[in-house]
């Protein structure tokens, strides 16, 4: 007997790849809430584990530059313009030097109206930035993960208001092995325990 699934089950299927899009506004440092670059490198990173190529993806990276400056012509009319070229050109148009954001940590402070949290996650990102800029191959200077990780702790433990935070998380920062997240985890449950203290002994005279 014919199948009659056969017919049906042998014509070829069609899947339709949705169009790469950045998510967010590519824009000057003084524009408000501009896409950030570690940010764009991320959702570059992510279009090419998934298989666009680098002509979707550099449509997609001019795009979402804001339409009034003239970067977004400029990029969109130089010929032979390739992937690797658009994100130095973006690195240098939206990012500090690795020099000025290595400056921005060892300076860093925990400000009066942000949270101990917001604190740590702010210098993970100054962090983070630091080293994304070093890598860049027109960065002049160059600097030792390492030496960024020490200056990352010591402005995390100069810079928190709360002594009692600094003290615990001091031991912990200790460990060498320590992923963000542990870090992270720890640090919750050390302000925590000290919102808890203080709420109920009251603030010490």
């Amino acid at each position: 007997k014919l199948n009659n699934k056969t017919d049906v089950d042998s014509k070829p299927q069609i899947s339709i790849r949705r169009e790469f899009k950045i998510v967010g506004q590519i824009g000057p440092i003084i524009q408000k809430d501009p896409l950030s670059f570690s940010s764009l490198l991320h959702q570059i990173e992510a279009g090419k584990s998934n298989g666009y190529t680098e002509k979707e993806i550099m449509g997609a990276v001019i795009e979402a530059i804001s339409p009034g400056p003239s970067l977004r012509s400029y990029l969109e009319g130089k010929q032979g313009l390739g992937l690797a070229q658009t994100r130095r050109i973006l690195r240098a148009h939206q990012e500090k030097s690795a020099t000025e954001l290595y400056s921005q940590l060892t300076t860093a402070v925990q400000a009066a109206s942000e949270s101990p949290q917001d604190f740590l996650v702010r210098l993970l990102d100054l962090r983070q930035k630091v080293l994304l800029a070093s890598q860049e191959i027109e960065s002049g200077l160059k600097y030792n993960p390492a030496l960024v990780q020490s200056m990352y702790i010591h402005s995390l433990l100069t810079g928190l208001v709360n002594d009692g935070v600094k003290t615990e998380m001091k031991v912990y920062l200790r460990d060498t092995t320590l992923s963000d997240e542990e870090v992270f985890e720890k640090f919750n449950a050390s302000v925590s325990s000290m919102t808890e203290r203080t709420q109920k002994l009251g603030p010490r005279v």
